[in-house]
């Protein structure tokens, strides 16, 4: 498959995944306002964090691994054994921590020890979280882009029904216990279809024992999963935590309206990206070749990734009506900012993604280290002055400033390749 025909197939998928989302935010919105949905933003970015630091590490690794050696299946085997056996031990450790410290985690993250038994279930299916991630890299490497895209887009579907069907039983609390179930039915049909097709494969890698060398590359990889939890969890829920602490939940409430306004439309015009550029920037040795398929993504994602930007900011309003209620109406103010930093974001996009695709580790940590300490940092200095404006205005202005890092980092390289490195 090619960039276009990826990206048309992964945006109905992430449409389907995204607009399941929707509904959902929909249903706590209306069920418990702004303040509701904060908590649930804040539920969610904890799956995401706890799922990553327990096992889901290896997951580009094994995208990248099994897109190299898809022909030669003893190193394919080997890797797989490697992989799978690092997170059932990693994600076992995290459930005991869960079972453990669930009361204090419920008061750290949601500042309610009310939600502890929300953290002790978590604990017993992190491993089910964890095994979902793993079978459907699996299938990306492999690329069985079709089959990834459709289990995708059936865990979507099956989290949406778990969080509505359990938001009308019990409310907010409910649709909190709906984020749990919906992954453990999900993880079952993706491992399960993981195994028929790759079965051989698997069966090899079950019985296979961690190698050294495996660890040390996956490694760099698993270094690299972390550094990019802080940004896609750790920060936002640091956010979140800062603006409840100095604003309330109300605002915070405001904050992760528009973060999920953002976060869907661009999970939709930049689908089809990550499932096909890690694998192919994975593949390529020529700067040539690499060159080719950065202008690609420029001549072809930009134009569209700037056409939604600016509907979504022209029809803020209608869009916080139909996505959650009146009560959402003064975040539309938020919008301006939060789009700005969203294209100066995706234009780094492709950028950065060769860090992680040539495995530039200690770069691809310094910069996310470095950006998510300033925008922390921002944060906490700026709210008391500018308010609930100041993580889209932080946003914007320090992706900005990354954008010309990347360009000066790799983009001088590669898109102007006449010139040395």
């Amino acid at each position: 498959m090619n960039l276009l025909s990826t990206t048309l197939w992964s945006g109905i998928a992430t449409a389907l995944r995204l607009g399941s989302g929707l509904v959902v935010a929909k249903m706590v919105a209306m069920a418990g306002g702004p303040a509701a949905l904060a908590v649930f933003g804040q539920f969610q970015n904890f799956l995401v964090l706890i799922a990553g630091v327990s096992g889901a590490l290896f997951q580009s690794g094994i995208v990248k691994y099994a897109a190299e050696h898809r022909e030669n299946k003893d190193e394919l085997a080997g890797m797989l054994a490697t992989a799978i056996k690092l997170s059932a031990i990693v994600a076992f450790a995290g459930s005991v921590f869960l079972l453990l410290l669930h009361k204090e985690i419920a008061n750290l993250v949601l500042h309610q020890s009310g939600w502890a038994s929300l953290f002790l279930v978590t604990g017993i299916v992190l491993p089910l979280l964890v095994t979902n991630g793993i079978a459907l890299a699996l299938l990306n490497g492999m690329g069985q882009i079709c089959h990834y895209l459709l289990l995708n887009a059936l865990t979507a579907l099956i989290n949406m029904l778990a969080v509505v069907i359990l938001s009308l039983w019990n409310g907010v609390e409910g649709a909190l216990y709906g984020l749990l179930v919906g992954p453990i039915l999900a993880g079952l049909v993706s491992v399960g279809y993981a195994v028929r097709i790759h079965g051989r494969v698997l069966s090899v890698a079950r019985h296979g024992t961690i190698d050294r060398a495996w660890v040390k590359r996956l490694g760099q990889f698993a270094i690299m999963a972390l550094t990019s939890l802080l940004t896609s969890a750790v920060l936002p829920m640091a956010i979140r935590d800062e603006l409840v602490n100095q604003l309330g939940w109300q605002e915070a409430g405001y904050w992760q309206a528009v973060w999920q306004v953002s976060g869907a439309y661009l999970g939709i015009v930049t689908a089809g990206f990550s499932v096909y550029y890690l694998p192919k920037l994975s593949q390529l040795t020529q700067d040539e070749d690499i060159r080719q398929e950065m202008l690609a993504f420029y001549r072809t994602a930009m134009p569209i990734v700037l056409l939604t930007g600016g509907l979504v900011y022209l029809l803020r309003e209608p869009l916080l009506l139909l996505l959650y209620s009146d009560k959402f109406l003064p975040a539309a103010p938020l919008f301006a900012w939060q789009i700005a930093g969203d294209m100066l974001k995706i234009s780094s996009w492709v950028l950065s993604y060769m860090m992680v695709a040539k495995k530039m580790t200690a770069w691809f940590i310094g910069s996310e280290l470095t950006f998510v300490g300033l925008v922390y940092v921002a944060n906490i200095i700026l709210i008391p002055m500018i308010g609930i404006l100041t993580p889209v205005v932080v946003y914007a202005s320090l992706y900005a400033v990354y954008a010309i890092f990347m360009y000066v980092l790799i983009g001088g390289h590669y898109l102007r390749p006449t010139k040395g490195f």
